[in-house]
């Protein structure tokens, strides 16, 4: 992805459950996480920052994972 002045847009995030990861290029956050019998929620922070840039932009969300079994 890119800004508006067309530079690449770089993707991190912190808070993730174990086997789960983000992709620095695109945003998008996959993996397999067992739940182990109980729902679990985890405080996700999402950072996308154009290089070069010295602003980024944050956002916060809550990640519920349940098990359904």
């Amino acid at each position: 992805m890119t800004d508006s002045l067309g530079r690449t847009v770089v993707y991190s995030a912190t808070g993730l459950p174990p086997g789960l990861s983000i992709d620095s290029s695109t945003g998008v956050i996959s993996g397999t996480y067992d739940v182990f019998g109980s729902d679990q929620s985890f405080t996700i922070t999402v950072k996308a920052q154009a290089v070069g840039s010295t602003k980024s932009a944050t956002r916060q969300f809550t990640l519920t994972i349940r098990d359904d079994g």
